[in-house]
């Protein structure tokens, strides 16, 4: 059995582990964006213009891979283009080479998985990664975000603990419960830990390497953007807290912010014109009806990290209420009939509440639940639509088969720390069910 295996620094071992357990005597062949990391080096096709032969396929699919990556969204259009270009080539020769039964990737976040997920789909090969899950200390198998179950035997008692749970008005999902005390003194120490980063280490590690097109090396969020444009003294003026606000709630929507760039937004939204999230949002507000308030909570990860000229353009909107990222998302959905999102775990919290949540993009979970509803944009009929009654056992439980107790955080950190022995239950419990 041949399992191509895409690693990255410091997680080589976790995942030769992974897959020396999960499958019947593999013969791995791993591959790599970072150089003398893997059996084969991206820079190998990157850096030779003999890759960069017109290609059929990748013409096909060349729009919407540009536009989904942050890093190629960065650089100018031709140079982007070659680079995903002579991957495409690469990666297909590798595929067309060696025959994968497997790959064994990490999500798609950057244009490199994202090309090797296209690819593998063009040769038949089945793509297996594992992400974290709103289950604390959970993963699923997904490689797009998309909802795979593995078919896991589910007891009532799960279900009744995990409903109880994730009711509860004090919980809060991992993604937002480090950062709900962030202050000003992490906005500086974020400002000048993303500047020397940009600044010296990324160039530093170009000239080290050889490796001047490296994606992770071209990851820019500041670009050379003074700390004024982030942040000034009187930045919390930009939001109302929610004791300070009044709504009607038959007329008004909760739309939470999304962390961005994040994976959710460029990959696992069906819809690429929400890789640009600012005019993507302000978009749908302004070809939503007007009689509708919109409360629009900012992500407490996000905290100091957008420009302020963002807020201005929700704040110059007369319907538009911006909530502080501080301000508890349970604590406003005791208030709200409506919530407004695309594939944020809010809308699950949501749906358990009893509330009426209109998706503006696909996503894993929405059609396991009748108060889901799927819409282009707000309107006042979208408003009423009706709102039954529904267990939220029947809800939680399709959710669940697809989810299996493990530690595994995708980080450089996270992953030499997390246990590969549930990871490989959860691929061979996956393997059982699929095949």
């Amino acid at each position: 059995m041949k399992i191509f295996s895409y690693i990255r620094p410091k997680s080589k071992k976790f995942f030769y582990e992974v897959i020396n357990k999960a499958f019947d005597y593999p013969e791995i062949i791993s591959f790599s964006d970072f150089k003398g990391l893997a059996d084969i080096w991206a820079g190998s096709f990157l850096y030779n213009s003999d890759y960069e032969y017109p290609n059929a396929d990748f013409e096909e699919e060349a729009d919407d891979i540009l536009a989904r990556c942050r890093t190629l969204r960065l650089l100018d259009k031709k140079q982007a283009y070659r680079q995903a270009l002579r991957y495409w080539n690469g990666i297909n020769k590798i595929f067309s080479e060696f025959q994968f039964d497997y790959a064994v990737i990490f999500p798609v976040d950057c244009y490199t998985l994202d090309i090797i997920d296209r690819i593998a789909r063009m040769h038949g090969v089945k793509t297996i990664a594992f992400i974290g899950t709103f289950i604390t200390k959970h993963a699923r198998i997904s490689t797009r975000g998309e909802y795979r179950s593995i078919g896991r035997t589910v007891t009532d008692e799960e279900v009744g603990y995990w409903v109880h749970k994730l009711t509860d008005i004090k919980f809060l999902p991992d993604s937002e419960t480090e950062n709900v005390r962030k202050n000003h003194k992490f906005i500086y120490k974020y400002y000048i830990r993303r500047k020397l980063i940009e600044n010296v280490y990324y160039p530093i590690r170009k000239i080290i390497e050889k490796d001047p097109w490296n994606y992770h090396y071209n990851m820019f969020y500041l670009r050379h953007k003074p700390l004024k444009i982030f942040y000034n003294k009187n930045f919390d003026d930009c939001f109302l807290r929610l004791n300070e606000i009044k709504f009607d709630p038959e007329k008004t929507v909760y739309l939470p912010l999304h962390l961005i760039p994040e994976a959710t937004t460029d990959y696992w939204c069906p819809n690429v014109e929400e890789t640009n999230y600012r005019k993507f949002i302000l978009d749908l507000i302004e070809k939503s009806d007007k009689s509708i308030t919109f409360i629009i909570k900012e992500h407490p990860a996000m905290y100091g990290k957008r420009e302020l000229s963002f807020y201005d353009d929700f704040n110059s909107i007369d319907n538009v209420i911006l909530l502080h990222p501080m301000d508890r998302s349970n604590e406003l959905l005791q208030r709200v009939k409506t919530l407004v999102t695309d594939n944020g775990t809010v809308g699950i919290e949501a749906l358990m509440r009893n509330k009426r949540v209109l998706f503006i993009s696909d996503n894993y979970y929405y059609k396991f639940h009748p108060n889901a509803f799927y819409v282009d944009r707000i309107t006042t009929e979208s408003l009423k639509f009706p709102i039954v009654q529904f267990p939220n056992e029947d809800f939680i439980k399709p959710l669940l088969e697809a989810v299996f107790e493990s530690d595994f955080v995708n980080s450089r950190t996270g992953i030499p720390n997390s246990n590969p022995d549930q990871i490989v239950h959860g691929i061979k419990q996956y393997l059982r069910y699929v095949e």
